[in-house]
């Protein structure tokens, strides 16, 4: 009797260097992502998963190009077996102080929010917004097409099916279309609210302050990240007013991909979650 053949043969060790490894990992985060036109939640999560451990090994691999000890927390125990490789934290400080690799501000920004939200997902439960959650995606395949071109003489394009390819250089495009219209009106919002009165301020205020008959909904007021006063009234989505007469700060905020309050460091999560996610 005839055995039946299989695809995979299961006595073949598959073996991937460290940049096949980060590669296989961008490509699978990548095509599980991009090649569905409309992407579930489960592939958000899985996205970003495997783009953000793509990027890890990225940043190793150009380290390991330094030099091979480098990609290990102790150097002296590279050649062990059992030696430990370093966290992200310690490959971008060595990629500045042994490559002299240095991420630019906003890459290294996006980078930390990514390394939340993956971290979040491995070990917390999480309510995915799919708009930000797409964003950090989109981010993290365009780190990747860089750091590859610029750091690894790699080309990204190379590495995917070309439908794939198509609908990340489509995102591309769209993104900075995006950004810029998005600007442009971050400007007037603010520009808006900056002019307004003393005693636009003081209702905003008066707007929070729970009465349990009167006004039993009423919203929040925030610690204000410029002068520290629980003062900061939310206007608008992404838009909060300090109504501190000393302050009177227009400020930009995300909502906290944890609890849903304003995250006004500018990352995807608010300073009490950030904090009690780099704790746990």
């Amino acid at each position: 009797m005839k055995t039946k053949k299989t695809d995979v043969d299961l006595s073949r060790v598959h073996e991937l260097n460290l940049l096949e490894n980060g590669v296989d990992f961008i490509r699978s985060g990548i095509e599980t992502f991009f090649l569905e036109d409309t992407p579930d939640p489960v592939a958000h999560k899985y996205a970003v998963l495997h783009l953000f451990s793509g990027v890890q090994l990225l940043l190793k691999e150009r380290l390991r190009r330094e030099h091979a000890s480098l990609v290990f927390e102790r150097v002296e125990e590279a050649a062990a077996p059992s030696a430990r490789t370093i966290t992200f934290d310690q490959s971008v400080l060595r990629l500045r102080a042994c490559a002299g690799i240095k991420l630019s501000v906003q890459a290294d920004k996006r980078l930390r929010t990514a390394k939340r939200i993956r971290d979040s997902l491995e070990h917390f439960k999480l309510e995915l917004n799919l708009k930000q959650t797409q964003t950090v995606i989109g981010q993290l395949a365009e780190f990747s097409y860089e750091f590859m071109r610029e750091h690894l003489d790699e080309e990204l394009e190379q590495h995917l099916r070309p439908e794939a390819w198509r609908r990340v250089q489509s995102l591309r495009a769209i993104a900075e279309k995006l950004e810029k219209e998005a600007l442009k009106l971050r400007r007037e919002r603010i520009r808006r609210y900056k002019s307004l009165s003393a005693a636009d301020r003081e209702a905003l205020k008066a707007r929070c302050v729970y009465h349990p008959k009167d006004n039993p909904d009423a919203p929040d007021l925030f610690y204000c990240p410029e002068c520290s006063e629980e003062s900061v009234a939310v206007v608008e989505d992404g838009i909060a007013v300090c109504t501190n007469k000393k302050c009177e700060a227009v400020i930009e905020f995300e909502r906290c991909f944890r609890c849903g309050n304003p995250a006004w460091n500018g990352g995807a999560f608010c300073d009490l979650c950030d904090e009690y996610i780099e704790y746990q």
